[in-house]
This record gives C-alpha cells, sequence and structure tokens, in this order.
C-alpha cells in the first residue's frame, strides 16, 4: 500500500490520519480519529522531498523552503482539535485548537498547504 495524495480534506472530517505540508515546510499530522494535530517544523521527510527534487509544480509556485517553519508553543506535541476547516491545496489551513485543555481556544491558520496526504 502506498500514500494517497488529494486536493481537498473537507471540514469537519472526523475519522482518519492525515499528513499535510505548508508552503514554510513545516508538516502536520492530522489524527481525525482523536481530533488532535501534531505540527512538525524541519520535517526531514519535506527536506529529503525537496532534495530528491519531486516538488509538484504548485508546490514551486508557492515557494517551498523547508528551513522557513517558525517555532511555535507545542511543536511536536498533539493539540486537542475543536473545529477543522477546509484544508485545500495552495491555501491555509484554518484549525480551532484548546492548546491546553482548558476550555479557552485559539485560531491557528497555516501558511499556505502544499500537499496533503493520506499515509499508508
Amino acid at each position: 500500500m502506498t500514500d494517497q495524495n488529494i486536493d481537498v480534506l473537507p471540514s469537519g472530517t472526523t475519522d482518519g490520519r492525515y499528513v499535510f505540508i505548508t508552503a514554510t515546510g513545516s508538516t502536520y499530522t492530522y489524527d481525525a480519529d482523536n481530533q488532535t494535530l501534531t505540527r512538525h517544523p524541519d520535517d526531514e521527510r519535506v527536506k529529503q522531498w525537496l532534495a530528491d527534487g519531486g516538488v509538484p509544480k504548485e508546490v514551486k509556485y508557492l515557494g517551498l523552503h523547508a528551513d522557513d517553519s517558525a517555532v511555535l508553543r507545542a511543536d511536536g506535541d498533539p493539540i486537542h482539535v475543536i473545529d477543522q476547516g477546509q484544508i485545500r491545496v495552495g491555501q491555509s489551513a484554518r484549525f480551532i485548537l484548546d492548546l491546553l485543555r482548558n476550555g479557552i481556544y485559539t485560531h491557528r491558520v497555516t501558511s499556505p498547504v502544499a500537499a496533503i496526504v493520506i499515509p499508508a
């Protein structure tokens, strides 16, 4: 079985596991089954993808650079997702998150999405 690339993940998706890469090179894992989002800045998979030259034309258009990702609090930690907007290649992804699980929500907007993958 191989990874499957998709162009759109509908809002409110409640099952499955998805990985998306943004124009700044951050990789996000969205676990819809558990409603968590994990951000991985400077992911080695992205660096390898760029080094191998396997960059689709829409990603080149977005100017993907694997070292442009800023450090954010809770990087690497699964964060509880309250709401997930539509995720579409070429547009920013939007999430409502409960970082501390204390009922105080934050709105996270990513840089434009370069790829969405359903891992094998």
